[in-house]
């Protein structure tokens, strides 16, 4: 499953990545989600922050995990004060 993703925002308390799959021939963030996921969580030790995408319709929403694991998606970005 490919899919491709930048980092826009490495924070305390979250991580924010934007989809490029629009600019390459890939699965959208959305579509791969539970890959996304784990590979955020193995490569930039998401551990216990949350961690919110912007698709490639400019909407951010936040991809639930659990230990690294997807469990659903959510509406909306990170608020102001995290």
């Amino acid at each position: 499953m490919k899919f491709s993703y930048a980092i826009v925002r490495d924070m305390q308390n979250y991580i924010l990545i934007r989809d490029l799959c629009e600019q390459m021939q890939c699965m959208s963030i959305t579509n791969a989600a539970e890959a996304v996921v784990k590979d955020v969580f193995e490569r930039h030790n998401l551990a216990h922050r949350r961690l919110f995408y912007i698709d490639t319709e400019g909407d951010t929403d936040e991809l639930v995990h659990e230990n690294g694991v997807f469990k659903d998606f959510a509406f909306g970005g990170p608020p102001d004060e995290l």
